[in-house]
């Protein structure tokens, strides 16, 4: 009788085999979907370090940008003449003011101003809620040169309460100071020379600051304002587009009139009229040498919500009158390009969160070791870096430098991320809260 020992035996090395087989098919086929995972990964980090080190062609050309006109504007500072006035146009100086206990120097500082006494008033547009600012715009309801003007709302914010002043203005010439803000004795007369050429439209002056080196905060805040102001603003002024900067400006009342005056609700209704300004064929001249005082952010609750509200302003008036600066038969190509050039800085800093970000992956993986990424430091940080020495050393203290730079670095991550996100919340299409920047009351 057979034995059936051979077959199990049989079927069984069958079996082996098959599961052997198995194994090492589903072996391979796991060794392959590794290799496609590491061949992502390989794949991906590759073009995160393309992309990081191609991100660094228009920071290197905005810093060379900047170390030419640091040399450039050092060899060859351009200071406008001022002739003596012959005759004294009306004045009317708008003061808004919204819960800043700082308004009453600017009153007084405005008072005091070398121009004739019955050729100017100031217009104090409050807006204020608080009572110790309320008492303190009230200690100058009867004087004769100074009218209070109050609303009921906040309609509009800002420009809302100077197209409301404009009501109560019987000047000709319209200057714009905002309520921390100190104008020397000759402000006036410095400003209305200019208007001998009739086809200024509005004057634009400088912002100087009582607290540059009060903390880090407020020299990373006026550094980036002087900055701009003294490397940037000769240029647009150059090439004819220097828009405005919110106060310390001068208007011809019946042009903004004619353009329409202040648009409600704006983050930066400053530069969405400036835009305008120029779009109908008016003229803006800078004055560097017409300056006032006035105060940075000194906390970074401030400063960040103030280059928030700059940033997505900026963009903001952009969208909105593009078509018209486009469409302009009074600005050039090279003035329009030039215009899109300066409203593009803002992507500046999301390019600066990037290369942080992406460099910072990318140490961390070794692929680009940090000790191989410092000499990025003065090739993308030297342009603005010598700006900022130029402007100390305009400012009569060059010996802060060193404290600007080390304040670049620390706050500028700061604020680079607060601004990508004003940035994101731009094209969301989701509105920015109105943030107003808080003042020391001393």
């Amino acid at each position: 009788m057979n034995q059936p020992v051979a077959t199990p035996a049989i079927y069984n090395t069958k079996l082996e085999s098959k599961t052997k087989t198995g194994t090492y098919l589903a072996g391979i086929g796991i060794g392959i979907k590794m290799s496609s995972q590491v061949n992502k990964c390989m794949d991906f980090t590759a073009l995160l370090t393309s992309i990081y080190l191609l991100s660094f062609i228009p920071s290197i050309a905005l810093s060379f940008f900047y170390y030419f006109l640091s040399v450039s504007l050092a060899l060859s500072p351009a200071k406008k003449e001022v002739k003596e006035l012959d005759r004294f146009p009306f004045v009317t100086i708008q003061i808004p003011v919204y819960n800043d206990a700082v308004i009453g120097k600017s009153i007084q500082a405005c008072l005091e101003m070398d121009y004739p006494k019955d050729r100017y008033e100031i217009v104090v547009a409050d807006d204020s809620t608080d009572p110790e600012v309320i008492a303190e715009t009230d200690k100058y309801l009867n004087h004769p040169q100074v009218k209070i003007i109050r609303r009921t709302n906040r309609s509009g914010f800002k420009a809302g309460a100077l197209n409301n002043a404009m009501k109560y203005s019987n000047g000709d010439i319209i200057v714009l100071f905002d309520s921390d803000f100190i104008p020397p004795r000759n402000f006036l007369k410095r400003a209305i020379s200019h208007f001998r050429d009739p086809k200024v439209a509005v004057v634009q002056g400088r912002w100087r600051f009582f607290n540059l080196d009060e903390n880090i905060v407020s020299v990373f805040a006026s550094l980036s304002v002087l900055s701009y102001q003294y490397l940037v603003y000769p240029v647009k002024d150059m090439v004819g587009t220097p828009l405005l900067s919110g106060s310390s400006v001068v208007f011809r009342k019946d042009i903004m009139e004619k353009v329409g005056g202040w648009t409600p609700n704006m983050k930066a209704e400053d530069m969405e009229l400036g835009l305008r300004i120029i779009a109908n064929g008016y003229k803006i001249v800078f004055d560097p040498e017409l300056a006032a005082h006035c105060q940075a952010p000194f906390s970074i609750s401030s400063l960040v919500k103030q280059q928030m509200r700059w940033t997505y302003g900026g963009l903001e008036a952009f969208k909105t009158r593009a078509k018209e600066v486009f469409s302009s038969k009074h600005l050039s190509l090279f003035q329009k390009v030039f215009i899109t050039f300066i409203v593009s800085l803002n992507f500046n800093y999301m390019l600066i969160l990037f290369q942080l970000l992406a460099g910072l992956a990318l140490g961390i993986l070794n692929i680009l070791p940090f000790g191989q990424m410092w000499w990025l430091i003065p090739v993308l940080g030297g342009g603005y870096f010598a700006g900022i020495s130029y402007a100390l050393s305009n400012e009569g203290n060059p010996k802060l430098a060193p404290k600007g730079i080390i304040a670049t670095l620390l706050i500028g991550v700061i604020v680079s991320t607060a601004n990508t996100y004003a940035i994101a919340r731009f094209f969301a299409g989701k509105e920015l809260p109105w943030y107003v920047t808080k003042k020391h009351k001393a």
